[in-house]
């Protein structure tokens, strides 16, 4: 049962690419260093109510010290700028993005030198409707609280806005189980506590093991096992503890370069809105085994 279910997790793995439907206009990629120019995207996952996009509109965050957009085929760009010159507002309109498609409208940025996270307040206009991604969590609010995120940039390697306990996020229990040959996905578990008062929230993982590692869960409804891609980041409740286990929430790593074999460890970083990075690795158990003793059999989250 426990290889059936496998290579079920398998084959719907192969399904929910990157074309798939997202929720929310995110940042891609979620994190950039402090200080520096990047190439950032804001990667459209759907329309209003069904609708097709028409026209995305972007504002740059306080402290952003530069921002480029790139204009796109099919698509007409503006720029308005501030009473200093500087571009605050990017427009992209006049294409058309089908509600079943994803797309990305990337900008040039230069970053704050500071540490944290900033938010690209942005206006999703579609055919009757639009969708306002502009709300920016309060002091101490988790990204996912409030209703219409802005997408956000975490900053890292810069001089730090405030101190983080040490160990303030911790991963354990880290464990994957091997692949047959030929397989492109494999699943990761694991276990993540968080010891602050304040909730923080998992908004990516990679690893070199593989092209990429997506957030998924299962779920059971009228006895039809059914996955899909968790886009938006993971809540981690302050005092609390999330596990991923078989069953439900889960990692992906899509697109492995090699196959994973008993006994190997697969590297895996993993990176937090408040805490950063938090560096990890999963121990590759045989084909079909169940999990080590004391990782949990079953997904659970634990709140103090």
């Amino acid at each position: 049962m426990k290889l059936m279910f496998r290579t079920l997790a398998l084959t719907v793995g192969l399904l929910l690419l990157p074309g798939a439907v997202l929720g929310h206009v995110i940042i891609d990629p979620p994190e950039v260093l402090a200080g520096k120019s990047a190439v950032i995207a804001l990667r459209v996952g759907h329309g209003c109510d069904h609708k097709a996009t028409t026209a995305l509109r972007v504002e740059a965050p306080p402290g952003l010290a530069s921002l480029k957009p790139q204009p796109k085929a099919g698509w007409t760009l503006k720029v308005e700028h501030d009473k200093n010159g500087r571009a605050a507002v990017a427009i992209w309109s006049g294409g058309s993005l089908s509600d079943e498609d994803f797309d990305q409208f990337a900008l040039l940025v230069k970053a704050p030198d500071t540490n944290g996270a900033v938010y690209f307040p942005t206006v999703q206009t579609c055919d009757g409707g639009e969708a306002r991604w502009t709300d920016i969590p309060a002091a101490g609010q988790a990204w996912h609280d409030v209703p219409h995120p802005a997408p956000v940039l975490v900053l890292t390697g810069g001089a730090s806005t405030k101190a983080v306990p040490a160990k303030a996020v911790t991963v354990s229990g880290g464990w994957s189980r091997a692949t047959p040959p030929g397989a492109r996905t494999g699943a990761g578990y694991i276990t993540i506590a968080n010891s602050t008062g304040v909730a923080d929230k998992l908004v990516n993982a990679s690893s070199p093991a593989s092209a990429s590692v997506e957030v998924h869960t299962m779920s059971m409804a009228g006895g039809v096992m059914s996955m899909r891609q968790i886009s938006d980041g993971v809540a981690i409740p302050a005092g609390g503890k999330v596990a991923f286990a078989p069953g439900g929430l889960h990692l992906m790593l899509v697109g492995l370069r090699v196959p994973l074999k008993a006994g190997d460890k697969v590297a895996l970083t993993l990176l937090f809105a408040k805490a950063g990075k938090v560096e990890t690795s999963l121990a590759v158990q045989p084909l079909g085994a169940p999990a080590p003793s004391g990782a949990p059999e079953h997904n659970h989250m634990e709140m103090h």
